[in-house]
Formats: structure tokens, C-alpha cells, sequence
């Protein structure tokens, strides 16, 4: 049953925003493919348990997943008596999650996180995947995300750690461009690379300010994915909407 979701109103002129790689039909076809095929690793181990963790001791009414990709996190953090909203900027991972993920209480819709087609204070629960680091301009996302929360609502974000840097650098291509502020170029994600990402560096310093100017409190940070003796990979930020 499909989740009626009354759209927000267009603006008279979109908020301008930076590629996509991911609307690209072979990158989303890479990317499928890689996920798909992805077992064991950082994702099933520590990510989603930190997920279902996370959803189990909120119980919301309403899970928004922004930047939802092929759906996979709605398996995850969806509960018996939640409805579960993924918002994609690419309409063909909209496609796959709705072929594959589909399920009674979910919805899949195209947008993306500076315009989300979500009303003003109305989901309980936000959270945001490994989404962070591939946007320039995080002070319209996290006033995005503050907006559609309702007071007091909970969000998730999980995205690349800053000290670690160095290690998501070492998995691009040597041909990518690189400057002080991001790399584009291709990457050598598990299972099957993808031809072009764009990876944007923001110090912690400026995610946090980003949360904080917009009502967006902090309650704790960790971090995910340590490889052998390198820094993790990942830091997740839990907070609520003052």
C-alpha cells in the first residue's frame, strides 16, 4: 500500500546542487551491483546493527531515509507498526528499490536532500546513510533534515570520518581529481567499482556547525568500520531537533 505523502510545495527556483553520479545509469548499475553482492563486511556487521539498535529503542511512528539508494536500510529499520519513506535522487535506484524492496507501509519517492518532497515537521525519525559526504553543501541538508523533523524527532547520520581522510583517497582511481575540497574521479568500492563518485571532505568541525545552526542537537558520535590498524571509516552523529 502505497504511503500518501503530501508533496512540498516547489520553490520558484530549485536550490542548485552538484552532480550526481548516481544519476547516471551505469553508476547506479555499478553501485546496485556492488551492494547487492556486498556480504560480511562493514555494512552487515556495524552498520546495520547500529541501525536496528538505534530504531528498536526510538520505536517512531514514521523512519524518513534520506538518500535511500535501492531501499536496503527499509529491511533494516522498518518496524511492524512504522512507516518507512526513501527519498533518491536517482530514478533508477527509485526503480530498484521498488522492485525489490517494496513491502506493505513503504514508499519510494525521487528528491533529494536540499529539496526534500516531505511536509514540515512530519516523520519522528530521520536518518541519513553514507549520504553526507557526497554533498558540497550541508547547511541547506541538515536544514532540510531539521525541517521535516517534528520537535524532539530523532535523527542518524553516518558518514565518512574525517581522520580517515586518507584512506577513502587511497581507494579512488590515481586519475581522479583531488584539491582541498573534493575527489571525482572513479572508486574501487567492494564487489564492483564505480566509473565516477564525487567525495566531499568536510572537517567535523563544519558538520557539527552545520547540526547546531540548525536546531539539530548532537547527543553522541562513534565510529564504524576500523580497519586493521587504520582510523574508522565511518562516524555516525545521533541527535534530536531542539
Amino acid at each position: 500500500m502505497s504511503i500518501e505523502i503530501p508533496k512540498k510545495p516547489q520553490t520558484q527556483e530549485a536550490v542548485p546542487r552538484e552532480d550526481n553520479p548516481f544519476e547516471d545509469e551505469k553508476v547506479a548499475k555499478e553501485w546496485v551491483s556492488s551492494v547487492e553482492n556486498e556480504r560480511g563486511m562493514i555494512r552487515d556487521n556495524e552498520l546495520y546493527p547500529m541501525l536496528v539498535s538505534w530504531v528498536e529503542e526510538m520505536r517512531p511512528q514514521i523512519v524518513l531515509d534520506i538518500g535511500a539508494g535501492q531501499g536496503g536500510c527499509a529491511n533494516v529499520v522498518q518496524r511492524s507498526d512504522a512507516r518507512y519513506i526513501g527519498v533518491e535522487p536517482s530514478k533508477y535506484l527509485v526503480e530498484r528499490a521498488k522492485e525489490i524492496n517494496s513491502k506493505e507501509g513503504r514508499e519510494f519517492i525521487i528528491g533529494n536532500a536540499y529539496e526534500l518532497p516531505i511536509p514540515t515537521e512530519s516523520v519522528d525519525a530521520a536518518l541519513s546513510v553514507n549520504v553526507w559526504f557526497h554533498l558540497a553543501d550541508l547547511h541547506t541538508a541538515s536544514r532540510e533534515l531539521s525541517r521535516v523533523l517534528t520537535h524532539g524527532g530523532k535523527f542518524l547520520v553516518c558518514t565518512a570520518n574525517p581522520d580517515a581522510y586518507d584512506v577513502w583517497l587511497g581507494m579512488f582511481d590515481s586519475n581522479a581529481k583531488v584539491d582541498d575540497k573534493v575527489i571525482d574521479g572513479k572508486v574501487n568500492t567492494p564487489i564492483t567499482p564505480l566509473s565516477r563518485n564525487l567525495f566531499f571532505k568536510h572537517s567535523m568541525d563544519e558538520m557539527m556547525e552545520t547540526f547546531t545552526e540548525n536546531r539539530l542537537k548532537i547527543d553522541k558520535t562513534i565510529t564504524n568500520g576500523a580497519i586493521q590498524n587504520q582510523e574508522p571509516l565511518f562516524v555516525s552523529f545521533f541527535g534530536h531537533k531542539e
